[in-house]
């Protein structure tokens, strides 16, 4: 379950950046300082996003899933950040799209078999419009926490 995974240090409500690259700084610097990433974390996140984008359009607002291999990770986690206004991300499967993103789940995964699982919890997760909602309105970590654990408990 995804929700057991969150830690409120990971959590940034109203990001102020102005691109992807300075989400993937902050987001994949903070892991890194945690411990939870390697020093390379964030510059294979850079590498991996230009060859493989992660941008989700919902139709409701732009998602975002940066990750890369499990070799640059320690341990597993999930950074999240509600960005303060929209910032382009190119679109997962057509890099030619941009989709403007005002969410961000970040992943380090350090167990191979677990990419897709977590991938796949973060998609029911962005494909219930009443759960974006609440992680757009969340005031604090813990109602992000909450929202995501309502998801994944019914």
């Amino acid at each position: 379950m995804l929700w057991q995974e969150l830690d409120k240090e990971l959590i940034f409500l109203d990001l102020n950046v102005r691109c992807s690259d300075e989400v993937m700084d902050i987001l994949g610097g903070t892991l890194v300082k945690a411990g939870h990433c390697k020093p390379d974390y964030v510059e294979a996140l850079k590498k991996r996003e230009k060859e493989f984008p992660t941008g989700i359009d919902t139709g409701m607002i732009g998602i975002a899933i940066p990750h890369t291999a499990v070799d640059h990770v320690n341990n597993g986690k999930i950074a999240i950040a509600r960005l303060e206004r929209q910032v382009p991300f190119h679109q997962m499967g057509n890099d030619e799209e941009v989709v403007e993103v005002k969410l961000v789940f970040m992943l380090a995964v350090d167990d191979p078999e677990q990419h897709l699982t977590k991938l796949q919890s973060i998609v029911a997760v962005i494909q219930d419009k009443d759960i974006l909602m609440k992680l757009l309105n969340a005031e604090s970590e813990d109602q992000m926490i909450d929202a995501i654990k309502e998801k994944e408990m019914h």
